[in-house]
Parts: structure tokens; sequence; C-alpha cells
């Protein structure tokens, strides 16, 4: 069996299994791959590495009843078996579901299983690691040479002679070739092209109809993604600070799949140049440019602003010839107005009984989203989202632990004024609530991601821990 983490990381592998496939332990396995899903070879109507969803995720998500096949290429050997998936959990994340990855009737492949679908098999490619040292071997062939030959050049075809004769032959006298004089001009050096802007867009309603999953739940990934890139950040600069390119991939790796599975394709396509190369300067690049894409993820991107020292005197433009950008002389007349003048409004005024009704329209229908949102009927919500009563209880109980240990660390990044941090756990819980249909607090959450004023986010804060304590004492 293979053990996976809640974030699809691979931990470990049973013995048996590992041995099966020829490795004598966990390291000689990692030294060929990273994940154990690399092993898995690409075949049409077997599970692989797809492009845009995690297989885990299509394995746990199928409704099919077909059985989950899989081919392995390990030590040069293909070898077959049957997944299936259950759930675990583990110390590192006690309330996060793991899985356990079951490889059933793990066998090497027959020599007709083979030859059924070899046609189709596209293999694992493993890259080799060649040294400086190392020459590339010269392939012989017994095919002629293919001579490319100048338009200009007269084919001279020489009989075999003596060596004078050939020498004579090839005594053409002085080759010199008088030129009039040419200017020295300077080499033109050519500059590398700069990269173009991208004008690419995340739309996060594409992952969510491709994955047919809610917007909500995207957007709650998406903001997983964030925190998880940032947390990875540090790191992964140090590391290439320090030239170790292994944890860089490894790490890029891992977020190359979440944006794989999410559709951010610009990000995707960063981490996958990241993965391909050991170019340090190519992959300091790029790691900034998937930096800049978090920040434009996350709404942090900056605007480029223009100083005032790079606005010109005059724009060398015809039709703006006299157009000088200079104050205004005493002799121009200057449109003033009086702070004493009405200012022009449009206002439309409504009748007394019409505007009566509607504010009482209005009350009504404030009242009964208040009641709506006071009656949070567990039955209901769990019909909508598809599970049983007793499941959705133990989904609710989860929640409350994991909305109490948000609100800790909402307290904590308030204690010492990171409002970031701060901004990124209230999302992380908005998500959780919106998934749980429950929007008891949302007006509050929307206080915490918009407003920096320590005393209103304190006294936030504490309403929702009050409203939290009281759900929790309703279900006591």
């Amino acid at each position: 069996m293979l053990i996976y983490n809640f974030q699809k990381e691979f931990l470990g592998i049973d013995e048996k299994n590992l041995h099966t496939l020829g490795y004598k332990d966990l390291a000689d396995l990692r030294a060929e791959v990273t994940d154990f899903a690399d092993l898995f070879v690409k075949t049409p109507g077997y599970i692989h590495n797809f492009q845009h969803v995690h297989w885990i995720d299509y394995i746990t998500c199928a409704e099919s009843n077909e059985e989950s096949k899989v081919i392995i290429n390990a030590n040069s050997k293909n070898y077959k078996a049957i997944i299936t998936i259950t759930n675990a959990y583990l110390v590192d994340n006690p309330t996060q579901k793991a899985y356990i990855v079951h490889l059933n009737n793990l066998r090497t492949l027959t020599a007709q299983e083979y030859d059924a679908i070899s046609g189709d098999i596209t293999q694992r490619t493993i890259p080799e690691t060649v040294s400086p040292q190392q020459s590339q071997p010269i392939l012989k062939t017994t095919e002629e040479p293919t001579v490319i030959q100048d338009e200009y050049d007269t084919p001279l075809h020489v009989e075999t002679q003596e060596k004078e004769d050939l020498d004579a032959m090839l005594d053409v006298g002085d080759l010199s070739i008088e030129t009039p004089e040419v200017t020295k001009t300077e080499p033109f050096v050519q500059e590398s092209p700069q990269k173009p802007k991208s004008t690419y867009v995340f739309d996060p309603n594409i992952a969510s109809k491709e994955l047919g999953l809610p917007l909500d739940l995207i957007e709650e990934f998406i903001q997983d993604f964030i925190t998880q890139a940032n947390d990875f950040k540090d790191e992964l600069y140090k590391s290439l600070e320090e030239g170790n390119i292994d944890n860089v991939k490894t790490l890029s790796h891992k977020l190359k799949g979440v944006a794989a599975n999410l559709r951010i394709e610009d990000a995707h396509e960063v981490l996958s140049i990241i993965n391909a190369t050991s170019d340090v300067d190519i992959i300091q690049t790029n790691l900034d440019d998937f930096y800049r894409i978090i920040a434009k993820l996350a709404g942090e991107e900056d605007l480029a602003t223009i100083k005032d020292d790079e606005v010109p005197q005059k724009i060398e433009i015809p039709e703006l010839y006299d157009d000088d950008f200079v104050a205004p002389q005493e002799s121009e007349e200057i449109l003033t107005f009086k702070d004493d003048e009405p200012e022009l409004t449009l206002e439309f005024k409504e009748e007394p009984e019409i505007q009566e009704e509607q504010e009482i329209q209005e009350e009504t229908e404030t009242q009964e989203e208040s009641e709506n949102e006071k009656k949070y009927s567990k039955e209901k919500i769990a019909n909508e989202i598809g599970l049983d009563l007793e499941s959705f209880n133990e989904l609710f109980e989860d929640f409350i632990k994991e909305a109490h240990a948000i609100i800790a660390k909402i307290n904590d990044a308030l204690a010492t004024q990171d409002y970031p941090a701060l901004k990124r756990q209230a999302l992380k819980l908005k998500g959780m609530s919106d998934n749980m249909r429950m929007h008891t607090f949302t007006n509050e959450l929307e206080t915490l991601t918009h407003s920096t004023d320590k005393e209103t986010l304190t006294q936030t804060v504490k309403e929702i821990e009050n409203i939290l304590t009281a759900i929790s004492k309703e279900e006591e």
C-alpha cells in the first residue's frame, strides 16, 4: 500500500510492494522519483498523472463501477495493479483525511498482456544524468552522409593520380582579392528579447465547470494555494541561494500539481520550467514570475506609477506640437467656482405612500432573512450537499473545531498586527462557512477581510467567538 497525506503528498510504501517492484528501501525508490505516481505509465484506459485533475481525486470521485487499473514502470519492468483507496488520519494533521492507496494484485505484465497494449503505451521517460567527462557515443551507420552543396559552388571531381599531379591541380595561385576600403562600423549586438507581458487572466469559473465543484469551493482552494505558496517562499529562495536545486524542484513540484488542478495556466507554466531545468538564472527568473502571479491572485499586484520627473516638458507629436506642460500664464483665464454656489444634483422624489410601502417591504425581507439565518437546519443542508445526516454531523463537528482553531490564529495575527495573515485566515473561515451554508457571521467576516482598525477587528472577533460558542452549546 501507499500512504499519501491530506495534501496528496507521497509519504511511504509497505515493504512487500517495495520489494515486488525491485527496490531495497524507500531511499532507493526516491532516488528515482519523488512521487510514486511518477512511475505510472500513461496508457489509455489506465490511471496515470492526468494533466488537469489529480489521479486520487479522479478515483475517489468517479461514479463508474469500473476497476481503476494502473501500469507501473519500475526498474525497466512493467507491472500491473488495481487501485483502491481508503481514508485514514495521520498525526501531522489529525482533522484532515489522508489516503491509503492499495495496489491490489500487483504483478508483472505477461507477454500476452504487454503485446495487447504495447501499441497504446507511452513509455515513462526518466532523464539520464550525463557527467561532463562523458562524451556522447558516435553511432555507426551504413548510410551515405548527406552533403549540402552551395548553389554557387562548382563541383570538383578529382581522379586518383600521382601526388605531383594532385598538387599541381590544387595550386590555384594567389587567392587574395582587392576590396575597396570599408568604413569600420560598430558590431551589432543583439539584445536578448524581453519576455512579453502576459495578458492571461485566471478565471475560477473554468475550474469550477471542469471539476464540477462549487465556485466558492474553488475560491477557497485558491486561497489555500496562495497560503501554501507564501509558506514555501522563504525556503524556495533560500534553497536556490544555497544551490539546493533538488529541494527547489520538490517544493515547486507540489505547487505545480495544485496549479494544474485549479487550471491556473500561467502559474503551471512557470513552475513546469522550474521543474525542467537546473539553470539557476532561469529558475530565479521564473520563481520571481511565479510570485508575481501569486500577488496578482491575492489582489496585491502593485499598479505602475509615473513619477513627476518622468513627465516630459513637451510631447514630440505633430498634433500636439505647441502643447507645453507648463504652468498657466497670468494672462490666461482660469475658470473658478464659488463655494457658495448651489451644487447641482439629480434627485427623484417618490410619493410618500409608495416610499412607505417600499420601506415596510424592505424591513419585512430583512426580518425574514434574519430569521432564516438563525434557523440552521442540518437536515436541509445535508440534503443540499448530498450527505446523510450522520455524516453531516461529523462534518459539522469538524467545522466547529477548525473554526475555533482559525479564530485562535486570527487572535494571534491581531496581537502582532499581521493583517495579511488575519485576512487569509478570515477568508479561509468564510470559505468553510459558505460550504456549510452557515451565514450567521458573514458580515463579521467581511469586516475582518476589509478593516485594519484594531479596535473594530477585536470587537468583531469577539462577536464571532460568541456565535461559535452559542452554536457549540446548541450541539451539546
